[in-house]
């Protein structure tokens, strides 16, 4: 018996095969690299709005506190609440009254409007 041997045909390593396989490579790392990428700038935005809020939050919040300040600056300086503290430490300041404010022009000369004794 003669028998023959069968064999799978040679395949050259030519540029089709290594050049396909290469080619699939890359664009597979090009997909994967920009999906990462996409991925990275979504957690990134999200973080600045997180942040962006919370910013937001403290100046709504500081907002808040300047009024209360001021309604409490407005309170503390109120004529009732001057004159009562005048009063309580025996200080012989007064009221300045309008018409004894003496008003200067702008060419520097003195108008005395009235002057009460």
């Amino acid at each position: 018996m003669n028998t023959t041997e069968i064999r799978a045909p040679k395949r050259s390593a030519g540029w089709s095969n290594s050049g396909l396989g290469f080619l699939l490579v890359v664009i597979a790392f090009a997909v994967g690299a920009s999906a990462l990428f996409y991925i990275l700038i979504k957690n990134k935005t999200h973080a600045l709005g997180k942040q962006q809020s919370l910013v937001e939050h403290e100046i709504t919040k500081m907002e808040q506190d300047i009024r209360g300040l001021n309604m409490k600056i407005e309170e503390l300086l109120s004529r009732k609440n001057l004159t009562d503290r005048l009063i309580a430490q025996r200080s012989k300041l007064k009221a300045i009254l309008p018409e004894n404010i003496v008003r200067i022009n702008s060419d520097h000369s003195v108008k005395l409007e009235a002057v009460s004794p």
